[in-house]
């Protein structure tokens, strides 16, 4: 079992991923309803509104 500590790391580590924009885009263009729920949720919980904001326009369009 992790604490929350350590998946407040991972969670950071994977939002900084989402600081790729090709990353991004090819992740928005693949992700299923579900996963980007989780996406959008793991990129709020690290704080990273910015990064959610783009990936959500990614997917839904400006």
């Amino acid at each position: 079992m992790y604490d929350i500590f350590t998946l407040a790391r991972a969670a950071d580590a994977v939002a900084d991923l989402f600081d790729d924009p090709a990353f991004l885009a090819d992740t928005a263009r693949r992700a299923s309803a579900e996963e980007a729920t989780a996406f959008s949720a793991l990129l709020e919980a690290a704080g990273r509104d910015d990064i959610r904001a783009s990936f959500l326009t990614t997917i839904t369009g400006p």
